[in-house]
């Protein structure tokens, strides 16, 4: 169940962001580091840039909300209720790039709807670090140090090639864009030359995805016969990873490799590990106005396959693809169209592949009256055109830094499947209060 919810979670940061016309200009344009250099034989002294740099603000921006979320299907209960913030710091010094992005959310929904103590006193304040680290240019080299998120792959509703970030799973498929991803303690070494770029990535102990815990509304193992998991035994080994990348005027083609661990996990009875695999991985994007074309493939060698009666895993070769395009017009608005799935090389019916490794997605999104207006709708099949989710959100900017925003989440699941069936009670509205600031400014 929890590959089904990741998956699906992960629609909801293409979904929930609402592009405008001029984000989709699709070029490859490189990375380059930030060099800085000195001239020691210069000495004069500019008041101008003395001045304005007295003036430069605190290096915080972010957002502060008010959300309000309330499940309509059953049961029906409140969500989400209550403020929310998310805090991004960025200080460039002479000693490289500081960057922390931390949210706080303090949900109110579990008091008023009586869930248990454990769930109210984890989860009612919800406070996650979701990158932190520092980064410096050397010429034609790039060195990160600490919690960073790494996104390879240009696909919207799945990670193909995006081998190293875990995902955060708490809030389901109705987590806000800057929730979805959480960044790996890693030291990532990126090289330039031409228009090649190198990224090498070690992770001394990994991380996973984050789970809901027994007794949470979106708790993936809520089914029948209800799983009820205690233990965790982490895997916390090492990973590796390796990118090569290449671009050009109009197209660009990467290659990754590395060791990296399964970020959902494997039960054994009620026990969870984490297991890692080997993986090789290509992705191609070719733009030709109005269109980005995009495709993606990995290959998972001797992956752990959870067996269905939870007695444990068997390793079993698997590739996940992925093939679409998105497409801009400045009358017709912006589209995304993808399917993604994931198999096996040898069928074997007593695993666990997951009903959701097969989606066909088309989005839409647009805006209006200046730009003022957002609205986004996606429109996606899962496993079978009789099991879908329709999703349409709303928002509208009041000013400059103030702005109102709402979203309906409509599933059907007609699958004999439980685990499908189970995501049809999912129904719900949100509604938010957003307030942009940035302090240095």
């Amino acid at each position: 169940m929890s590959k089904f919810i990741l998956t699906l979670a992960l629609l909801s940061s293409f979904s929930l962001q609402v592009k405008a016309a001029d984000e989709f200009e699709f070029s490859f344009e490189e990375e380059t580091p930030t060099k800085t250099t000195t001239d020691e034989t210069e000495v004069s002294f500019d008041f101008d840039d003395a001045f304005a740099q007295e003036k430069e603000g605190f290096p915080l921006r972010g957002k502060l909300s008010l959300d309000f979320g309330y499940q309509t299907g059953k049961p029906q209960r409140w969500v989400s209720l209550g403020p929310y913030a998310q805090l991004v710091f960025d200080k460039q010094t002479d000693y490289g790039q500081l960057y922390s992005e931390l949210t706080i959310r303090n949900n109110y929904a579990y008091q008023i709807e009586k869930d248990s103590n454990a769930i109210q006193k984890r989860y009612e304040l919800d406070t996650i670090f979701r990158e932190l680290y520092w980064k410096k240019a050397f010429g034609d080299t790039t060195l990160t140090v600490g919690k960073s998120i790494v996104t390879w792959g240009k696909a919207d509703l799945s990670t193909v090639i995006d081998i190293i970030s875990p995902i955060d799973n708490s809030g389901s498929l109705f987590a806000k864009p800057e929730e979805i991803k959480i960044g790996q303690n890693l030291i990532k070494l990126d090289w330039y030359q031409a228009n090649n770029e190198f990224n090498f990535i070690i992770v001394p102990i990994a991380s996973n995805n984050i789970q809901t815990e027994t007794g949470h509304p979106y708790d993936p193992y809520a089914t029948e016969p209800r799983i009820t998991l205690v233990d965790k035994q982490k895997d916390e080994g090492s990973e590796w990873a390796i990118r090569w990348n290449q671009t050009h005027d109009n197209w660009e083609m990467s290659v990754v490799t590395g060791n990296v661990h399964q970020r959902d996990p494997i039960i054994v009875g009620t026990e969870q590990t984490w297991k890692s695999n080997r993986v090789l991985g290509a992705g191609f994007n070719y733009s030709q106005d109005p269109f980005l074309w995009k495709t993606e493939i990995l290959l998972i060698k001797d992956r752990p396959m959870q067996k269905m009666d939870f007695s444990g895993s068997q390793a079993k070769d698997s590739f996940k693809g992925m093939i679409g395009f998105d497409y801009a017009h400045k009358n017709y608005g912006n589209w995304t169209v993808e399917y993604s799935g994931e198999k096996l090389f040898s069928e074997d019916k007593t695993l666990i592949l997951g009903e959701g490794n097969k989606i066909m997605a088309i989005t839409w999104s647009d805006t209006f009256l200046k730009d003022d207006l957002s609205v986004n709708t996606v429109l996606m099949s899962i496993g079978d055109i009789k099991n879908h989710l329709l999703r349409t959100g709303i928002g509208y900017k009041l000013d400059d830094d103030w702005s109102i925003s709402s979203q309906l989440s409509i599933i059907t699941a007609t699958d004999s499947n439980l685990l499908l069936k189970s995501l049809s009670n999912f129904d719900r509205f949100d509604l938010s209060l957003n307030y942009n600031f940035d302090l240095s400014q």
